[in-house]
């Protein structure tokens, strides 16, 4: 996402897609993986509340973007704001996930 901010214009906005979104399943079902080894007893739990939160972001996404299109004084500029929502959102994400990682520790069961 940042790169689409970084290096404006349809080549930064279409390598930085792809290199996010890529890996994006991959890095899902992993971490779904990882949740059901770690926390046995809430996996299930742990994939609706996930498959809920991607859910709000793909309904919350679009109408955010139209916004921020419709009081930017240009196409650009708003296309600009909506990158950096999202990276925002990125960011935050990697942050709350540290802090949960740091405050929850896993039980492992043998």
């Amino acid at each position: 996402v940042a790169l689409g901010v970084l290096w404006p214009g349809p080549a930064g906005f279409a390598l930085g897609s792809l290199l996010l979104g890529l890996p994006f399943t991959a890095i899902t079902f992993f971490a779904l993986q990882e949740a059901r080894y770690q926390w046995p007893q809430a996996g299930a739990g742990f994939t609706g509340l996930m498959t809920a939160l991607y859910g709000i972001g793909q309904i919350a996404g679009p109408p955010m973007a139209a916004a921020l299109l419709a009081r930017a004084g240009s196409r650009a500029q708003g296309f600009d704001w909506a990158l950096g929502v999202a990276g925002s959102v990125l960011l935050l994400g990697a942050v709350l996930y540290a802090v949960m990682a740091w405050r929850w520790r896993p039980q492992h069961q043998n």
